[in-house]
């Protein structure tokens, strides 16, 4: 097994899961702006 490539998989999981980690941040904040009711049950 090559280190470069175990790097490089765990880098590209690592930068995916912080995408999509934002993405969820930011549909929470444009919910709780939209729907302040909905924010309240969560």
């Amino acid at each position: 097994m090559k280190l470069r490539d175990d790097t490089g998989s765990l880098l590209v999981a690592f930068i995916s899961m912080g995408i999509a980690w934002l993405v969820e941040r930011y549909c929470e904040v444009v919910a709780m702006d939209f729907y302040p009711r909905a924010s309240k049950r969560m």
